[in-house]
């Protein structure tokens, strides 16, 4: 028989779907249930329990200890339930604390920390060192967390940087790297810098700054200055404004890295680059209010005289060796026409805090961003001004920073970043 299809597009499918028919009646072969080898079945289930059985034993039995102790909130002190208690890097080893904070857990005589970890909490590592006695205390999520759920042989910790108000990078990292990098602020005054140190000062003559690298170039922290006798006076990271910053790491033991720059630590800052191609702009505008601090109480001019006349009543006139007199003190003059009357502060009562300091400082910072690319290149370009005043007057910061940085693929596996 002869089948004619005018259409040929339903000559296609007939023959498709028969072709399908075919293999499928081919593919299934009909198989009665008396043809089914019971003995074939049972022997494979014997072999597949052998393994599981063997593999049971296979698993190594330590020597236990049992560790136990209460977590409570670290700000209200109050017991925490349902915190989950476990040997540190072995999730195996675990318990939830009871209702009233307690718990106690069995874990291998080699297990040395515990790591207690609770929603909306900081991780927190601890030491075991005995059987009881094992009390925790959870910081909150808000503070910056120092422990993660295993350790490092590095010691280096990193943070990212994510809106920050701070005129200058070194506020973040007095803030985020505290215990990490020591730092001190050598003025009030905004974006004047700070003294950094990561092991401390060792050395009274030689530099103790750690080495900073921003987007991989090695920045110079005028290291040939000493570290007790001079200090460090110019502040590199005041040209960078943290808006651009996406990270900030600090690595303690650099030297296999960096060498003899590194001996002191090493601080790397990396900034902003384009990671997505659709094109993205950002505007930020923010500002800040800064109050003058409190003045001290100061003495006018007649407190003063008499606090004077008290004081070198009492005492001896060493110079001349007689007992103090207090006609000899020419500020005791209260003749107006007299040459000693102005002499010094003893008739001035001018109030140096108030003419020195403003009573409200300003803070302002305007960022305009652009991200974007494509798979040939990506590119990140922002433009910002700041603006910071000083409660003491006469002193300012003002930065106006442009910064582009683009990633461009030179090849399949060469890149280049500018």
């Amino acid at each position: 028989m002869t089948m004619r299809f005018i259409n040929p597009e339903l000559h296609k499918a007939f023959r498709f779907a028969l072709c399908m028919m075919l293999v499928a009646g081919s593919a299934v072969p009909a198989v009665a249930q008396d043809d089914v080898d019971e003995e074939a079945i049972a022997e494979a289930d014997s072999i597949a329990l052998a393994k599981r059985r063997k593999a049971k034993k296979a698993e190594k039995q330590y020597e236990m200890k049992s560790v136990a102790g209460t977590v409570t909130d670290a700000a209200t002190g109050q017991p925490m339930g349902g915190v989950r208690v476990q040997a540190l890097q072995l999730p195996k080893y675990s318990t939830l604390t009871e209702e009233d904070g307690t718990y106690r857990l069995d874990v291998p005589v080699f297990c040395h920390a515990l790591l207690v970890d609770a929603p909306d909490y900081n991780l927190l590592q601890m030491a075991i060192k005995g059987e009881e006695g094992q009390d925790a205390a959870l910081l909150s999520s808000a503070f910056s967390s120092y422990y993660t759920d295993a350790t490092s042989i590095t010691a280096q910790r990193k943070v990212y940087l994510d809106q920050t108000s701070s005129i200058s990078v070194e506020t973040d990292m007095q803030n985020l790297l505290a215990g990490d990098i020591h730092s001190t602020s050598r003025s009030a005054l905004p974006g004047q810098g700070a003294f950094f140190t990561i092991r401390g000062i060792n050395s009274i003559n030689a530099s103790t700054q750690p080495l900073f690298i921003i987007d991989g170039n090695m920045v110079d922290l005028e290291e040939e200055r000493t570290s007790l006798h001079e200090g460090y006076f110019n502040n590199i990271l005041a040209g960078l404004d943290p808006e651009n910053i996406e990270s900030v790491q600090v690595i303690k033991n650099a030297t296999a890295l960096y060498g003899a720059k590194g001996a002191n630590g090493v601080v790397i800052i990396n900034t902003k680059r384009g990671h997505s191609m659709a094109t993205k702009i950002n505007v930020r505008v923010y500002g800040g209010v800064e109050l003058a601090p409190s003045r001290i109480k100061m003495m006018g001019g007649d407190a003063y005289r008499n606090y004077l006349s008290e004081l070198a009543g009492t005492v001896k006139d060493v110079r001349d060796g007689k007992d103090g007199s207090l006609s000899q003190y020419a500020f005791l003059n209260e003749a107006p026409e007299s040459s000693n009357y102005y002499r010094k502060v003893f008739h001035n009562n001018t109030d140096w805090q108030k003419d020195l300091y403003h009573n409200v400082a300003f803070t302002q910072n305007y960022k305009v961003s652009v991200e974007g690319g494509d798979d040939i290149g990506m590119y990140d370009l922002s433009l910002g001004y700041t603006k910071g005043d000083a409660t003491l007057k006469g002193n300012d910061f003002s930065r106006l920073n442009l910064r582009f940085n683009t990633d461009i693929k030179v090849f399949e596996k060469v890149r280049a970043g500018l």
